[in-house]
């Protein structure tokens, strides 16, 4: 087995968060207070943290504060929203959808998408490779 680590970064200066493996144990509970427990929350209107990093497959824990916005924009490959706590709006290709803790989106690749939090938010997003390419 092949063990992928994260490197030490300046918001988890401790490192060794494997994000590719045989398999990762996720505890979104423990993720989502790491992630509001940080000097990046504190600071700005975000923060997220890698869980997963895989050629075919990525996996991003994001937390939004109210108001804070994820401009419209594109992904290579399909993805889904799906919110954890609190509450956005995701605007696809112009369509607005309010989403609620267990609720989610899938979006097709190349498809405009925003997202806004309506409240502090936490979402889980997935990311496939596009077409012709892995991450």
């Amino acid at each position: 087995m092949i063990e992928k680590q994260n490197d030490a970064t300046i918001n988890r200066p401790e490192g060794e968060r494997p994000l590719d493996a045989d398999y990762i144990l996720l505890s979104f509970k423990d993720r989502m207070a790491q992630l509001k427990s940080e000097k990046a929350w504190e600071t700005n209107d975000r923060n997220a943290i890698t869980l997963l990093h895989h050629p075919r497959l990525r996996v991003v824990l994001i937390a939004l504060h109210e108001g804070a916005l994820l401009d419209t924009h594109t992904a290579d490959g399909p993805i889904t929203i799906h919110l954890l706590e609190g509450q956005v709006e995701v605007t696809v290709n112009g369509k607005a959808f309010s989403l609620q803790p267990g609720n989610a989106v899938a979006v097709d690749d190349q498809i405009p998408h925003s997202v806004k939090g309506l409240e502090t938010s936490v979402f889980l997003l997935t990311l496939g490779p596009g077409k012709e390419k892995t991450f």
